[in-house]
């Protein structure tokens, strides 16, 4: 079914108020009754939950112990209960609503936006206005939750909650630690309320989003947050044994030192976005419908998949060597040469490039004689575009901002001041950093901006001199900061990093064209990495490198390129200044860099992505990583496998899910140069065998109708 279906309607019912939000074939209903906003239930088979009208199949809100749809607690109180209804408006175009809400006294205004595209996907904030003269603190914030489902075990013929089987299951990714981004797991989701905290509580590697899995109707859901700080999911799996049903609620909030944020008179706040999916069908079902809003909707701009190439602190940084491994580049067929952190340090002293963050000008000394011109020109000249890496968020030591500007410096929970991390609660500060960065792109002219983003994640959880924790103004205003530079320069790239994956939730990415998931590019855990962060992220906007930090450490060289043939593509230099490039490697490297323009680009926007093994019990128990994209119209499709550490697997089989069985097509497998031509059909039921005859190897597999 092409889903495209929208619309958004508030009607009366007796003595409640109903809102029923429809996209796709998803369903989305909230009661207003007695002061209360209650989530009502949902439905991912296109029924709205009163399609018999006498016999409604709506949530009971009794049966949750916190069934609202949102929820805040205000100079320590709980906002849900006592609520006015004011009013309820559509857009014209029946895709975004806005439902207004106050609070008893009339003081605080509270708009809960709801957005449909015609996918199954909801997004959901929420706004809170202060009219009152005075200034509240909110200390919980939840921007959604309520029921999802009630399940009566009598209605289930084959489920006996006595034989020790889990009704769902969670699955998120359960290392929020640095290089161990992507690991993705599902496990049974336990009685009572599970938590996954995000960035606040965890570290900040943890990608903010679960998916929860029915086991007994086949539903999943799909929940992702696009907030760069804080972050909880909780569930509450009210099913005891002893009971003939099941309750399933959730909410997801926003986590912090309280004050989360301090509303002054005549403000108003604003939440970030959540995004609601849920289909009938499995994992990858609700990955590419979630895929399919994100570009819609999220991030609709076109994707630049240039294939981009660098060099940073890890070389000398001259102009000299700069200017040879742009040569390098190029020829290996890199795009755009990027140059990284280091280009405000003095020579010999790259290595120590956190330490002069914050100066925001180039070296003479590293480049004399106009010597960065010259490197871009270079680039330019022989067809390549130029970027620029920065941290504008973090200063060093030799920086001198501190002893400068020591207001623009946040305080940790033991008041002691956080060392190089900036308050971009202060105005001076968010003015000061745009003003480097429009420097830096216009003085430099930049084709590419570089973002990075390395510092402790508990320091985005200091305070500032309002006693405020910054982290929600401190997010806010740097995503509005970058919003305006967005529009300020059209026709700049703008590549996100965070010390690789420390930031790279949907409220960031709407202002970024791609984003680095990770610095670790060691295999297996390159692998493990992309084959996750491919199930939150399109693998158009997913950045994956070949032959830098550290990958050239383990595995061959085909298995490197390989990681990145399937995502945004970007090159490193495979030999040094001081000695020759080896051809052979070259000429690999060529052929599989033009495959991937040629074409695997022109289908990644469009692709539907698909999972062989998504989870890490998958890849251990089977040896091996899978991952396969697809053409809209299954014509054309692509497959990595890659064997892990100690595999004893020798023949494997992988059996295609992007085809049409009614076609035929052209296999080919890039090991051995082999091509074969099978039906549609034989290749769903027999698959592609292959051989992967130690660890750490891999086989390119691509098939085409015929």
């Amino acid at each position: 079914m092409n889903k495209s279906f929208t619309d958004i309607k508030s009607f009366d019912e007796k003595n409640q108020k109903i809102f029923c939000y429809r996209s796709g074939t998803a369903i989305l209903e909230e009661i207003f009754q007695d002061g209360v906003l209650y989530s009502a239930g949902t439905n991912c088979a296109g029924y709205p939950l009163n399609v018999l009208s006498n016999c409604n199949t709506r949530l009971n809100p009794f049966d949750f112990c916190e069934p609202f749809s949102f929820n805040a607690v205000i100079d320590g109180v709980s906002v849900c209960r006592n609520l006015k209804f004011i009013e309820f408006n559509v857009s014209d175009d029946g895709c975004k609503s806005e439902a207004i809400f106050s609070d008893s006294a009339d003081e605080l205004i509270f708009y809960i936006n709801t957005t449909v595209d015609g996918t199954n996907v909801f997004t959901r904030n929420i706004s809170i206005e202060n009219k009152g003269s005075a200034e509240h603190k909110i200390s919980r914030l939840v921007i959604h939750g309520g029921g999802l489902e009630k399940t009566d075990y009598r209605d289930c013929a084959y489920y006996d909650i006595h034989n020790g089987k889990n009704q769902y299951d969670i699955g998120y990714f359960r290392n929020s630690h640095w290089g161990r981004e992507g690991e993705f797991e599902f496990t049974p989701l336990a009685e009572g309320t599970t938590c996954v905290d995000c960035k606040f509580g965890a570290d900040r590697f943890r990608h903010p989003a679960v998916f929860l899995r029915n086991n007994i109707n086949g539903n999943m859901f799909f929940i992702q947050c696009g907030w760069s700080g804080g972050v909880r999911f909780s569930f509450n799996n009210d099913s005891a044994t002893s009971s003939d049903s099941s309750a399933l609620s959730y909410a997801v909030e926003l986590t912090g030192y309280s004050p989360l944020y301090i509303l002054k008179s005549g403000k108003k706040f604003i939440s970030p976005e959540i995004h609601f999916c849920v289909v009938h069908g499995d994992l990858d079902s609700a990955v590419n419908e979630s895929i399919k809003h994100i570009r819609k909707t999220i991030i609709p701009d076109e994707v630049d998949l240039s294939v981009g190439g660098g060099m940073g602190a890890e070389h000398d940084m001259s102009v000299e060597t700069s200017i040879s491994f742009a040569t390098q580049l190029h020829e290996m067929g890199a795009e755009v040469f990027i140059i990284d952190a280091g280009w405000a340090c003095p020579p010999n002293e790259e290595m120590q490039w956190y330490q002069y963050n914050g100066l925001n000008r180039i070296n003479e000394d590293r480049y004399p004689n106009n010597g960065l011109a010259k490197i871009r020109e270079h680039c330019r000249n022989i067809g390549m575009k130029f970027g620029m890496w920065m941290e504008p968020e973090r200063f060093g030591n030799k920086s001198g901002i501190k002893e400068r500007h020591p207001n623009w410096v946040t305080k940790n929970i033991y008041e002691n001041e956080n060392i190089g991390f900036l308050d971009f609660t202060n105005p001076e500060v968010v003015e000061w950093v745009e003003s480097e960065i429009s420097y830096i792109i216009e003085n430099y002219q930049l084709d590419l901006f570089r973002l990075d983003y390395n510092v402790d994640g508990r320091e985005a959880f200091g305070f500032n001199n309002d006693g405020e924790c910054i982290s929600l103004r401190h997010y806010s205003n740097i995503y509005s900061m970058f919003e305006r530079i967005r529009k300020k320069y059209p026709n700049v790239v703008f590549e996100n990093c965070a010390g690789g994956g420390g930031r790279t939730d949907l409220g960031f990415m709407k202002n970024f064209n791609h984003t680095w998931v990770s610095d670790n590019q060691k295999m297996p855990r390159s692998t493990e990495i992309t084959n996750g962060m491919t199930m939150v992220l399109p693998p158009e906007r997913v950045d994956r490198l070949f032959a830098g930090m550290g990958c050239h450490v383990t595995g061959d060289m085909k298995s490197h390129i390989r990681n990145t043939m399937l995502t945004h593509m970007s090159l490193n230099v495979i030999a040094p200044t001081v000695l020759c490039v080896n051809s052979d490697l070259m000429s690999e490297i060529k052929d599989s860099v033009k495959m991937y323009k040629d074409e695997i680009r022109p289908v990644l926007p469009n692709s539907k992505i698909y999972h062989h093994t998504p989870t890490r019990s998958d890849v251990l128990k089977n040896g091996f990583t899978c991952l396969e994209i697809t053409s809209e119209n299954k014509e054309k499709g692509f497959i990595s496998v890659f064997s892990t550490t100690e595999s004893t697997v020798n023949e494997i089989i992988i059996k295609p899910k992007g085809i049409n069985k009614a076609l035929n097509y052209s296999v080919y497998l890039d090991n051995e140069h082999e091509e074969y031509t099978v039906s549609g059909r034989e290749l769903s039921a027999c698959g592609i065998q292959i051989n992967l005859n130690t660890s750490l190897t891999s086989e390119f597999i691509k098939y085409s109708a015929v």
